[in-house]
């Protein structure tokens, strides 16, 4: 049961992680006719059915062929429903693999889908076939001609991915390939470990990462590696200057208004204010200046291109322990190049799941952290009806701070209404905003 679950979490773990462009599937699917739409809206439900565990095995493997007939349709955006939907296949019964895999590589180049968006859905789904490949080293397949089947699938899938990152113009695609042949490289294959180093220095940013990610994960799993927040203990500032710092506070409580500027605001993406967090990124977020650089949610997640949500920054960890880190706390700290006055703090959780019950807000001051805000009992975008980007706003005592310091548990991020084993939580930040309202009343 163990050894199944385990397998049920690297299927999510493709599904998440795996499949992104800028090509969405509202964007592509952009039917004509009612007829089309109902065509498409009826393969997309077909996909819905391969999730839902109340299906039985049997259904399931039925509702396959005609998302292998749906992949040879003329029209572009039946083709991409059937690829999105086939990611969800039993892969487990080689005989639906091997079909499915046939198909797939049938259509896998830009001529005979010139879609990239598509072509990323068809490369996760062989990367569905990769993540069975730590369960065949470990002999957990029912006998040994099933075995076989599958090391010949998983050799043929390896040799496609390669081609597709050796040769897919688009860097998307090529991304994708990356991360559906670490399981292989994970399980020792020198060609999939080879294929993947080669492209650590890669000139395509989204590649490189990848690349970069793969090659350091050895078990996505694991709950070996300990979480490694420990608090900054920053300088404080010297004491000759505390005497004017003090005459600038009392300057700045007179003449400022509640201010709409984002003190964290940072376009420019150098110099001040600094944004750090406490530990490298998980999946296709990866880049904690888009929390700070004046885009946020607004710019890049909205409901007409669902596909074009890897922004923001992804912390790994959470109940499932992405990234091979155990959840529990992580931080997210802003430094300022003088002191400021603050009182309020908007942060844009990426959607539902990925929002904190329990977390709290520090000042840095004088080479001193002090605690400002604190709660374990969140209610804000946690609800079944909140939208993703909804706001979390934070009030507190005005201080003056040389930092701001997020902590949260992402342990905390479990939402009651939704099964617990459906969840993805993680912690995953679009936006932080830090703001002064001057109807605050200041600290000491």
């Amino acid at each position: 049961m163990k050894r199944r679950n385990s397998l049920k979490r690297v299927v999510k773990l493709t599904t998440l992680i795996l499949i992104s462009c800028s090509v969405s599937r509202a964007q592509t699917a952009n039917p004509s006719s009612p007829d089309l739409e109902s065509q498409v809206q009826s393969i997309y439900q077909i996909g819905t059915q391969l999730q839902d565990p109340s299906v039985s095995a049997k259904t399931q493997r039925n509702l396959v062929p005609p998302l292998i007939k749906a992949l040879s349709d003329p029209n572009p955006a039946i083709k991409h429903a059937a690829a999105w939907s086939l990611r969800y296949a039993p892969f487990g019964d080689s005989g639906v693999s091997r079909v499915v895999q046939k198909a797939v590589l049938k259509i896998l180049s830009p001529k005979a889908t010139p879609d990239p968006g598509t072509r990323r859905y068809l490369v996760s789904d062989i990367g569905y076939l990769t993540a069975a490949t730590e369960f065949l080293v470990n002999g957990t397949q029912p006998s040994s001609k099933s075995l076989i089947s599958y090391r010949r699938l998983i050799e043929q899938s390896r040799q496609a991915l390669t081609r597709v990152l050796e040769k897919d113009p688009s860097s998307c695609v090529a991304e994708g390939a990356v991360w559906c042949l670490g399981p292989v490289a994970r399980a020792g294959d020198s060609q999939a470990i080879q294929a993947i180093t080669k492209h650590i220095d890669d000139s395509r940013p989204q590649v490189r990462f990848a690349a970069r990610m793969v090659s350091r994960i050895k078990d996505p799993f694991s709950d070996a590696t300990p979480n490694p927040y420990k608090p900054t203990v920053a300088t404080g500032s010297p004491e000759k200057l505390f005497a004017q710092a003090d005459s600038n506070f009392f300057k700045q409580l007179s003449a400022a208004q509640d201010t709409a500027v984002n003190l964290a605001q940072n376009i420019a993406r150098r110099g001040y204010p600094q944004i750090a967090t406490d530990a490298e990124s998980w999946g296709f977020a990866p880049d904690p200046q888009e929390m700070v650089n004046g885009m946020g949610t607004g710019k890049y997640y909205t409901p007409q291109s669902p596909d074009n949500w890897q922004h923001g920054f992804a912390f790994p960890g959470g109940p499932k322990g992405w990234g091979g880190m155990a959840g529990g706390w992580h931080a997210i700290t802003v430094r300022f190049d003088s002191a400021k006055l603050v009182s309020t703090m908007k942060i844009v959780p990426h959607g539902k799941i990925n929002t904190p019950a329990e977390f709290r807000v520090l000042a840095f001051f004088r080479g001193q952290w002090t605690e400002v805000f604190k709660t374990d009992n969140n209610q804000q975008c946690r609800q079944q009806n909140d939208k993703d980007g909804c706001i979390v706003t934070i009030s507190f005592r005005t201080v003056r701070a040389e930092q701001i310091r997020f902590e949260f548990n992402d342990l905390s991020t479990l939402v009651p209404w939704q099964d617990p084993q459906k969840q993805d939580a993680h912690g995953w930040f679009d936006k932080i905003e830090l703001l002064y309202n001057k109807s605050g009343s200041p600290g000491s």
